[in-house]
């Protein structure tokens, strides 16, 4: 009995701990923390990374490889050069915003954008960097406690955050390290208004603290689809910048 009721006051000081629906926003503010602060993540900051990305599918076992490098200076001034392997072929691309300019070019052949698409650069720290974390903190979600799990072997807590998507839905679920707040894992399924679905998971390791900021290093994005496509992502020589030299968003 003595011992029932031990294991009984050690599961709820756990849940106490990683937290529940009622102390969400302890979970979150935890997490941001862990990773540098809501403040500073959301911050405009210029940035430069080299990204060598490896991508394989069931449809193509022998997959592709890239080593691109991306130059962000907010807040519409970004260059992509990408060097890509696919099927043995080499290709050379690069991709500039400007303003409201923004240029092309694939092995030599430069295009124009339209000014409605080169007024909208991505920031690819969004999607699969530093910042992918705010989305904890977007207004048009609603975020809920998924309590105590493990990924692997790692103890972890995890978050649930959806959102309207047209008329459509998106839910993410985040699973930070207990021990060290930061992200070990994150999971979308999007149910499209095409009446479509959308399901991926990503796994995020290898964090370096940056200027008082957490970026991730590797992160690895399988797609749960009849393909089966995996990307897996390793950033290196990550910097912020004060500002990034002009020339860089120039013409190419």
């Amino acid at each position: 009995m003595r011992f029932v009721m031990c294991a009984g006051l050690c599961l709820s000081v756990t849940a106490s701990a990683l937290g529940g629906d009622d102390d969400v926003s302890q979970l979150i503010d935890r997490a941001l923390k862990a990773h540098g602060g809501a403040e500073r993540l959301a911050q405009p900051r210029a940035y430069t990374v080299v990204v060598e990305m490896t991508a394989k599918s069931k449809r193509s076992p022998a997959g592709a490889s890239s080593t691109a490098t991306h130059s962000f200076q907010p807040p519409n001034q970004y260059r992509l050069e990408e060097d890509t392997v696919r099927g043995g072929r080499p290709s050379k691309y690069i991709e500039v915003y400007n303003g409201n300019r923004g240029w092309t070019k694939r092995d030599g052949l430069l295009q124009a954008m339209a000014s409605k698409s080169a007024a909208q650069p991505p920031d690819v720290e969004q999607g699969f960097g530093y910042k992918f974390v705010l989305c904890l903190r977007d207004r048009n979600s609603t975020a809920t406690a998924l309590g105590a799990s493990k990924v692997g072997t790692t103890a972890a807590f995890g978050v649930k955050v959806t959102r309207p998507l047209g008329r459509g839905s998106e839910e993410r679920r985040l699973y930070f390290d207990t021990e060290t707040g930061l992200l070990l894992k994150s999971e979308l399924h999007a149910r499209l208004s095409t009446g479509g679905e959308l399901a991926s998971e990503q796994t995020w390791a290898d964090w370096k603290m940056i200027d008082g900021i957490a970026v991730p290093h590797r992160v690895t994005n399988a797609i749960r689809d009849a393909g089966s496509t995996v990307h897996e992502r390793v950033f290196t020589d990550f910097k912020f910048a004060d500002k990034l030299d002009l020339k860089l968003f120039d013409r190419p």
